[in-house]
């Protein structure tokens, strides 16, 4: 028989709401029960059973795939059973990877029993408990946020058993608790699991590799995380600039991050996202590049974020069409600024940082300076420059979006377009105005929080009357099926997320909220984009509004 744990300190466990551990890499976090959109979650490594047993109507059931739903576990007082016995919830982590945070969203109701979570063991003991609930003390029966603070194991508990009316009973009498003797409902879960397997690749091959690469080029290999979360994303480099990112193959949907959690780890809908063997066989134009020799590199990393470099070397492209540095000059057409060198100096910064990375808010335009010189060092005038961005979302394609020209001492100066997106620029100088292939190239990078408007009416009510949200998202593409947002409220000093709803297709949004409880209080709201795989900007957050509650 196990002693009555004090619920005090069950409180303690339980309070620490909001807290989160610093995210680390080789993680992931696994979604269950309840997206944070709101709709319905797999719960892939919940497993139903019985702590001892457990009476008539009691039992583990899912209604997870109903809106609203959640993994509970109920013990009855319909029939006497014996004390310290009841049905229960346990979550097992994939093999090889171990529980390393999170956060659960749990209610309790024990009027003749005990409820709790527990891991890395199933004990009811400070070092293993997160929240609990208990008879003989009163913890109400609100949803709470339970933060997973005991790392390291490989399962969680979540137990509703029968306990007895009084301490050291062995029996819970039938007809008592209001029919019920414990019961633990989880409406959501998200689950921080750690692995450290990093991936590895063989049988490199394809047209890339051959000597005298041209056109479109293949390279093909086998991507492998044998003992992770699976192959998440593949990064194909040539001389440093990416001809290739994202990700290979979705497995049904499945290797696609929802999200980041409130510790920066990457949300998916499944224990084990990503295939662990994936074929990968990457179309790269070597046209963009002269001819001659240029370095390779591969890089996979899976779905806890493992970084492993699994290819660096050299390839030569011969492209007979080409025309460029090597070319005969006669097909290569006039000079491309005054000191025109095959060998150009071309640079790029950011005009009030030093930094390759940079990052704004919507609709700052950001501007870029330079210069371009030859191997002398002297300028190059008049020239005439090409920028390239692709934007920062799985499977976007490079494209021109502005050309630029040097000044008197080969200076020059860009300043972007005010809906640009998160991207990847490249600056491309061709010393002659019919050459295909760079004489000089530069590369920046971009990060653009998103932009959201926010309105609100009215901004005076009262209890049981409702406000009413609408405004507009900033910035395409719109995610099919709309871009994930978050309202936040706040009465003091720390933000609190009470809604996530969703944009249309064209980024506009609405939503409601009725006050429970009366005032008088001063709330402000705001709306949060969380960062998503497939919508090119950073998390923003939206000017905030006010509204009294009288």
């Amino acid at each position: 028989m196990r002693s009555v744990w004090m619920f005090a300190v069950g409180l303690l466990v339980g309070a620490g709401l909001g807290w989160a551990p610093a995210a680390n890499a080789g993680e992931w976090a696994q979604v269950s029960c309840t997206q944070p959109n709101g709709q319905p979650a797999p719960v892939e490594g919940w497993q139903g059973g019985a702590y001892g047993g457990y009476g008539p109507d009691s039992g583990p059931s899912n209604t997870c795939a109903q809106p609203g739903g959640a993994l509970t576990a109920f013990d009855s007082s319909a029939a006497q059973e014996a004390a310290y016995t009841g049905p229960m919830w346990t979550y097992t982590a994939p093999a090889g990877s171990t529980i390393a945070g999170g956060s659960l969203a749990v209610s309790l109701s024990t009027p003749q029993g005990q409820a709790y979570v527990a891991t890395p063991k199933n004990e009811y003991s400070a070092a293993d408990v997160l929240v609990n609930c208990q008879y003989n003390e009163p913890c109400g029966t609100a949803a709470r946020t339970v933060p997973v603070i005991h790392p390291g194991g490989t399962q969680l508990f979540m137990v509703a058993e029968c306990v007895g009316p009084t301490e050291g009973a062995t029996t819970c009498p039938a007809g008592s608790g209001g029919g019920v003797n414990a019961e633990i409902r989880l409406s959501a879960a998200d689950i921080e699991l750690a692995n450290s397997s990093t991936p590895t690749g063989t049988g490199f091959a394809g047209s890339l590799l051959a000597p005298a690469a041209s056109g479109k080029a293949s390279l093909t290999f086998s991507a492998q995380d044998p003992e992770g979360p699976g192959v998440y994303r593949v990064i194909v480099e040539v001389d440093g600039t990416a001809v290739y990112q994202g990700t290979p193959d979705s497995n049904g949907g499945k290797c696609a991050s929802i999200g980041n959690d409130p510790s920066g780890v990457s949300e998916f809908l499944s224990a084990q996202p990503c295939k662990r063997s994936v074929a990968v066989d990457v179309p790269v134009d070597t046209t963009r590049f002269s001819n001659g020799q240029h370095t390779l590199m591969v890089t996979v990393q899976d779905a806890a974020a493992n970084p492993a470099i699994l290819y660096d070397g050299t390839i030569s492209i011969a492209n007979a069409g080409a025309i460029g540095p090597g070319s005969p000059t006669a097909t290569r057409g006039a000079a491309n600024g005054a000191n025109a060198s095959d060998q150009a100096r071309l640079t790029a910064r950011w005009s009030h940082t030093s930094k390759a990375a940079f990052t704004s808010r919507y609709g700052a335009a950001g501007r870029v300076i330079g210069h371009l010189t030859n191997t002398a060092g002297e300028p190059v005038s008049g020239a005439s420059l090409d920028v390239f961005a692709t934007p920062a979302y799985h499977g976007a394609g490079e494209r021109r979006i502005a050309s630029v020209s040097t000044g008197p001492a080969g200076q020059w100066s860009l300043t972007l377009p005010r809906n640009i997106s998160s991207c990847a620029l490249r600056f491309v100088y061709r010393s002659h105005i019919n050459d295909t292939v760079a004489a000089a190239t530069a590369t920046l990078e971009l990060g653009v929080r998103a932009g959201i408007l926010l309105s609100v009416a009215p901004h005076s009510a009262s209890v049981g009357r409702r406000i009413f949200f609408s405004g507009s998202l900033h910035g395409v593409p719109v995610p099919e099926g709309g871009k994930q947002l978050v309202l936040e409220a706040r009465a003091g000093r720390e933000w609190i997320q009470f809604n996530t709803i969703h944009t249309n297709a064209k980024g506009r949004y609405r939503a409601s909220y009725r006050f429970k409880f009366p005032g008088p209080v001063t709330y402000r709201f705001r709306v949060v984009c969380p960062h998503e795989a497939d919508f090119p900007f950073l998390e923003g957050a939206s000017n905030i509004v006010t509204v009294h509650e009288r």
